[in-house]
């Protein structure tokens, strides 16, 4: 449930939602969330490009992930 409403909120007009959505995904995004967080990388808010690139490298330490 935390990752849906994750996903949900990636699209938040408050960049801290859209970031903290970020950081929740970190630890419970799968392979298929990667496109919707590497689109934030080019977000014009610091604050979603610094929290995107952070849940691709936390997500890209996820045995899970990169095995799958």
């Amino acid at each position: 449930q935390l990752r849906r409403v994750a996903i949900d909120e990636l699209g938040s007009i408050d960049p801290r939602i859209a970031a903290w959505s970020l950081i929740c995904l970190g630890v419970v995004g799968r392979r298929e969330d990667l496109p919707s967080v590497e689109r934030l990388l080019n977000n014009p808010s610091d604050v979603i490009q610094r929290a995107a690139r952070v849940c691709l490298f936390e997500l890209g330490q996820n045995k899970s992930i990169r095995d799958a």
